[in-house]
């Protein structure tokens, strides 16, 4: 199978992409999200009593948790001073960090379950206490996403500039979890539109680059493990 090209991914039904880059960032990061849910929903759907199985759904789990503790801190630490020091309201925001705070709990709970399956991973009832939580998970994180965006993406297409928003990207990138890389390049590819995985790749070591194929082809095994489509419709 050819590796697609990462600009090559399934564009916006819209036809339309927001031109500033903080927006495109946030904008492929909530849709990789709102991916992901679905994909572990559909591996939800039909489990295997096999230990690959559990393994590799623990770990794509515990991917999205750390993926999502880490974009919702940056958010709070960085992306929203930044906005309230250039005039936004600091009142719109603070709404959006206790939604965060009140994840954090969530995220606790479902990385603890992920990380007891993977533990025992033929063990039937880690495996439904997972499945348990991620409902509440599933829930909470695509409520949150849709009240963040039409707050969120005016304030940064006013406040934050090309340039700015470039310089953040390049620290989170750097300081981002290492684990499950294949998985982010998975969601670069096939989940983002062209522009927004343009975009965020530009944050990346040139070396993560390099390894796309072996990356992707790491993800493409780890989906057919979990009985998955590659593909994010």
């Amino acid at each position: 199978m050819t590796d697609p090209d990462p600009h090559q991914a399934s564009s916006d039904s819209s036809g339309s992409e927001p031109a500033n880059s903080a927006v495109l960032d946030f904008a492929g990061v909530h849709r990789m999200i709102r991916g992901y849910i679905i994909k572990i929903d559909a591996a939800l759907k039909n489990p295997r009593n096999e230990a690959a199985w559990a393994k590799t759904l623990a770990g794509l789990v515990l991917f999205g948790v750390a993926g999502l503790r880490f974009h919702h801190h940056v958010e709070d630490d960085e992306y929203w001073p930044a906005l309230i020091a250039k005039g936004a309201d600091a009142n719109l925001l603070e709404p959006l960090t206790g939604s965060h705070r009140d994840l954090d709990v969530v995220l606790n709970q479902v990385e603890s379950a992920a990380r007891r399956l993977t533990a025992s991973p033929t063990d039937t009832t880690a495996m439904a206490a997972l499945a348990d939580l991620m409902a509440q998970f599933r829930d909470h994180v695509r409520q949150h996403l849709d009240e963040e965006e039409p707050i969120i993406f005016p304030l940064l297409e006013q406040y934050i500039s090309d340039t700015e928003a470039h310089a953040m990207a390049a620290r989170a990138a750097r300081n981002a979890p290492k684990k499950g890389i294949s998985w982010i390049m998975g969601g670069v590819t096939y989940a983002m539109t062209p522009p927004e995985a343009e975009n965020f790749l530009s944050a990346f070591p040139k070396a993560i680059i390099w390894l796309r194929p072996l990356l992707l082809r790491t993800y493409r095994r780890n989906c057919a493990t979990l009985g998955i489509d590659p593909q994010f419709s």
